[in-house]
């Protein structure tokens, strides 16, 4: 499954419909991927967006292309989803396996993942 939503959308916007969808238990699909559309580009809003729960952010104006590419990006590389227990429900925003990295593992105790699976299907 598959949500396009836009930032400010009448009733309600994009981030309040995307906030209900993650964080309550009955809704009909909270493993949905959503892709939010906005004109706001800055660093503030899509960090703003990625602590809603959303799966991409996309900045307008967008081409039809760039939405297929967007699409095939999900489905060719699925997050796992997670439930931090302190709020956050939603898919994971670590892109990247840093193999590297020396620091320390905080959410290695603390989050719960819940789907592993495909593209809005819950395992």
């Amino acid at each position: 499954d598959l949500i396009f939503v836009d930032w400010e959308m009448s009733p309600g916007d994009g981030p309040t419909f995307i906030q209900e969808l993650r964080a309550d238990e009955s809704s009909p699909n909270r493993f949905a991927a959503v892709i939010l559309l906005t004109a706001f580009a800055e660093r503030d809003h899509v960090l703003q967006a990625r602590e809603f729960g959303v799966t991409e952010v996309m900045v307008k104006p967008i081409s039809p292309e760039s939405i297929y590419r967007r699409i095939a990006y999900l489905i060719d590389n699925p997050r796992p989803y997670i439930d931090s227990g302190t709020g956050f429900f939603g898919p994971c925003r670590r892109r990247l396996d840093n193999q590297g990295y020396s620091g320390e593992e905080r959410r290695k105790d603390t989050p719960t993942e819940v789907n592993t699976g495909e593209l809005g299907k819950e395992k």
